[in-house]
């Protein structure tokens, strides 16, 4: 049996193993939250968090401060949200100040960073071990050991596969599983908003990616962020980890559309 101490390893540090590792420590079960980049990183995009979510913000402790850099959807001009089939016909229109009321909670648009941002400060130091990736694991009768590229070995009671769309976890434990089209696509974009509703604030000299710049990259670490080998044998480990196919084609040719 694991030990009541033992901690839960939550592999990848993108919003849903932020947000797991902010809820076991709410809840006074220890945690170590290992992450492959030097720090975790928000990806350069907005994002809508909905009202179902905001609650669950609220019940990390950081609802509060990101409202406060948020914008509500039911103080911007968007007066109706509608849903459309693919000839137009209107499936379905809501009243974005309804939702709010029925649902008890605002939908709130937020840049990526500043989530990123709140829920780490709610991480202590002792709890994350950054730059340093997971390339493989095992499970035994008293838990699990988690190995990093460096060689380091980590025990827990468990893995918490939070790795994304590559995980490594999820591969070895169900095989390789190519993304499947679902036929759906989410189009990003920008809208222009009327004087006095938006204020950037000043360039506080911080790279987020948002001047259109490409994210800085680690040197350890493929263009298509797979982990690069590990250290001190594990090579069967490793080689899984960073031999994964990447979705980028030949020179001139266009990545299929991500999955929803």
């Amino acid at each position: 049996m694991p030990e009541e101490d033992a901690p839960l390893l939550v592999v990848g540090a993108g919003i849903g193993g932020l947000g797991t590792a902010v809820a076991l420590g709410r809840r006074r079960i220890p945690y170590v939250l290992v992450e492959a980049l030097p720090r975790p990183r928000a990806i350069d995009a907005g994002i809508l968090l909905q009202h179902n979510t905001v609650h669950v913000l609220d019940a990390l402790g950081v609802g509060e401060g990101l409202a406060a850099a948020a914008r509500r959807v039911t103080g911007t001009s968007i007066r109706s949200v509608s849903i459309r089939s693919v000839s137009g016909r209107l499936l379905a229109a809501v009243d974005p100040a309804d939702v709010e009321g029925a649902a008890g909670a605002p939908a709130l648009g937020i840049h990526r960073r500043d989530l990123h941002e709140a829920l780490p400060a709610r991480i202590p130091a002792s709890a994350l071990v950054t730059g340093d990736p997971a390339c493989g694991f095992r499970t035994h009768p008293g838990g699990a050991e988690l190995r990093l590229r460096s060689g380091r070995r980590l025990s827990g009671r468990g893995i918490v596969a939070a790795d994304g769309i590559d995980s490594l976890v999820r591969s070895r434990l169900y095989g390789a599983q190519p993304a499947v089209r679902s036929g759906t696509t989410c189009l990003p974009g920008l809208t222009t908003a009327a004087a006095g509703e938006q204020d950037d604030g000043p360039d506080d000299g911080r790279d987020d990616g948002r001047d259109g710049r490409p994210d800085d990259r680690p040197d350890d670490r493929t263009t298509d962020g797979t982990p690069a080998p590990c250290a001190n044998g594990g090579a069967t480990d490793c080689s899984s980890a960073s031999s994964r196919s990447r979705r980028a084609g030949p020179p001139g040719s266009r990545s299929p559309p991500p999955p929803s």
